[in-house]
């Protein structure tokens, strides 16, 4: 356990320390490659057959691709990434800008992410009450490819939400404005906002199987 210069407390088992320990020892663009992969997505996620590999097959190769076609990342870059992590912090004007300036929020999470832990998002929401909603799914750092579903619910929510201008402490308690509908054979979120401008017949319409061929 530590706390960083901004006095979050910063918990660390034995699966970040190992994580950690690989990130620093990664010399190469596969190295670099695997260990990215455990920080950005949760053990079942890789673990999932995609045809006829796994998904972590498959994200493995383009992983190493791209790290391949920009090169590894410098000691610069790198001293920089963790400086980054290690001071962020919202002050206290900061977070009470975004609680009076009139819009909804919410706090979309991965529960098991590793390297932004949810107790800090938890904590985000709980600061930005009653504008904020905090929305944790099972997932890692990357949990917009690995809850595509979820994630585009949420967001249809804020929309929709904002578009009705609902009062925050209902955004902030209540349950989801949405509806769910087919368009040949597949399963949309859908969110109706005419408040927004949109002509009647217009409906912001979120793919939740889009990422699913590899993602």
């Amino acid at each position: 356990m530590a706390v960083n210069n901004s006095g979050l407390v910063l918990e660390f088992d034995s699966r970040t320390i190992s994580v950690a320990i690989r990130f620093l020892k990664a010399k190469t663009p596969e190295q670099r490659a695997a260990v990215d992969l455990d920080t950005h997505y949760t053990k079942e996620y890789l673990d999932e057959q995609v045809g006829s590999s796994t998904r972590r097959a498959i994200l493995y190769q383009e992983y190493v691709k791209g790290i391949s076609s920009t090169g590894m990342q410098s000691s610069h870059g790198f001293d920089g990434q963790v400086n980054a992590c290690w001071t962020h912090k919202m002050t206290r004007t900061e977070i009470e800008l975004i609680r009076s300036a009139g819009f909804l929020v919410s706090v979309i999470h991965g529960r098991h992410d590793i390297i932004a832990q949810i107790y800090h998002a938890r904590r985000l929401a709980k600061k930005l009450q009653p504008v904020a909603r905090m929305v944790d799914l099972h997932g890692g750092h990357l949990v917009s490819h690995e809850r595509t579903e979820e994630v585009n619910q949420a967001l249809c929510e804020l929309i929709s939400a904002s578009g009705k201008k609902v009062e925050p402490t209902w955004w902030s308690e209540k349950g989801s404005l949405l509806g769910k509908t087919s368009v040949e054979g597949k399963t949309y979120s859908v969110c109706a906002t005419p408040e927004l401008g949109l002509p009647s017949h217009k409906l912001i319409v979120n793919q939740i199987h889009h990422f699913n061929r590899v993602y």
